[in-house]
């Protein structure tokens, strides 16, 4: 599995939503990751039962170092 987003939103309810973007781009700035965030807000792109997205919460590139373990 290659690098991925976790987006952190909260809702107008007070709840929390995440959302996953697989196969990152490891080049986008912290400019752009906001920037693409506010956007998705402005827009109301993501609802749910918790609510329209109101804010930002957070953001994370998370990459996953898979090191095999020989048992030969």
């Amino acid at each position: 599995m290659g690098p991925h987003f976790l987006l952190e939103f909260g809702t107008e309810l007070g709840r929390a939503r995440s959302l996953r973007i697989n196969n990152a781009d490891v080049a986008v700035t912290d400019s752009m990751m906001r920037d693409a965030m506010d956007t998705m807000i402005a827009t109301q792109a993501l609802e749910g039962a918790g609510g329209r997205i109101q804010y930002r919460r957070g953001a994370a590139l998370i990459e996953t170092i898979v090191t095999p373990i020989h048992l030969s």
